[in-house]
C-alpha cells in the first residue's frame, strides 16, 4: 500500500510525506506497517507551483480568482495584520468605455502595461490576482502603512501616463483602496467580479510576442492613429526607447 500524508508544523507550515509499506495484522486487527517513509515536500510544492501557474490570466500573468482567493485564504488569513499584511484592490472605471471605442487588443494592452508596472512594484512572493477586465487584488506579505503611502503615490504617477486613446485625453480613470484584513477585501469586491469568468484565449496568441500584437491590434482596431500610437508605446516599453519619431510620407 501507499498513500501521502499531510502535516501541519507550526502555524504555516506543511509537510508531505509518502508512505509506502506493508500492514501486518495480529489476529486479524491492523497492528503496525512496515515499509519506508519520504518527505515529498518540494515535490508538492513543485506540484502546486504548476498548478497555479496554468491558472495564471495570459494578459496579466496575475492569479485569476479562483485560485488566487485560495492563496489568500492560505498565506492572508485571520492574523494577517498582525503579521504586516496588507490588501490593494485597484479598479479601472472607464475600462469598458476604452474597450468600446478602441477594441479589445487596445484595452489588453493597456491591462497589460498595468500588470507590469505592478509587478515591478512589488514583491516576487505578493500574491496578484486579476478580478475582472478592470479590476485587480494584491496581497502585500510584509509592509507597513508608510510604505503602502509610497507604493500608492508610484502607482498613480505610472497609471497616469498610461495611453488611454485619442478620445479620453483624460486618461484613465481608477481607484485604489488598501484593506488590513481578507475579510475587508472580500467584502468590498463586488460580487459580479467575484464570479467573473475572463477568456483570454484570443488574448494569449498576441500578447506573447509583439509581432503578433501589432498584426492584431492595427488589424481589429476601431481608432488607427490611437492604435499607432499604443503600438509605438508598447514597443518603446519593451526595448527602453524614450522617443520614438514617425514620419508620414
Amino acid at each position: 500500500d501507499q498513500f501521502d500524508m499531510r502535516l501541519r508544523v507550526g502555524e504555516d507550515n506543511f509537510y508531505w510525506i509518502s508512505v509506502e509499506g506493508m500492514i501486518v495484522y495480529d489476529h486479524s486487527h491492523p497492528a503496525k506497517l512496515v515499509g519506508k517513509m519520504r518527505d515529498i515536500t518540494e515535490e508538492k510544492k513543485h506540484e502546486q507551483k504548476l498548478l497555479e501557474n496554468s491558472q495564471r490570466d495570459t494578459v496579466t500573468n496575475f492569479y485569476t480568482w479562483d485560485v488566487g482567493r485560495r492563496l489568500l485564504e492560505q498565506r492572508g488569513g485571520k492574523d494577517s495584520a498582525k503579521a504586516g499584511m496588507m490588501f490593494l484592490y485597484l479598479k479601472i472605471c472607464n475600462m469598458k468605455e476604452i474597450d468600446e471605442k478602441f477594441g479589445t487588443v487596445f484595452s489588453d494592452a493597456i491591462v497589460s502595461r498595468i500588470s507590469e508596472i505592478i509587478w515591478e512594484l512589488t514583491h516576487e512572493e505578493d500574491v496578484k490576482i486579476r478580478l475582472s477586465r478592470s479590476s485587480f487584488t494584491v496581497l502585500f506579505k510584509e509592509t507597513t502603512v508608510d510604505s503602502m503611502s509610497l507604493f500608492q503615490a508610484s502607482l498613480e504617477r505610472s497609471l497616469q501616463h498610461i495611453y488611454t486613446g485619442e478620445e479620453t485625453a483624460s486618461g484613465l480613470d481608477y481607484f485604489i483602496r488598501f484593506y488590513f484584513s481578507l475579510e475587508e477585501l472580500i467584502a468590498a469586491i463586488p460580487e459580479e467580479e467575484k464570479t467573473t469568468t475572463i477568456n483570454n484565449d484570443e488574448a494569449s496568441e498576441y500578447m506573447s510576442d509583439l509581432a503578433g500584437f501589432s498584426f492584431n491590434i492595427l488589424e481589429h482596431t476601431r481608432n488607427l492613429s490611437s492604435a499607432i500610437k499604443m503600438l509605438m508605446e508598447r514597443i518603446g516599453t519593451q526595448f527602453n526607447i524614450a522617443y520614438i519619431h514617425v514620419f508620414e510620407k
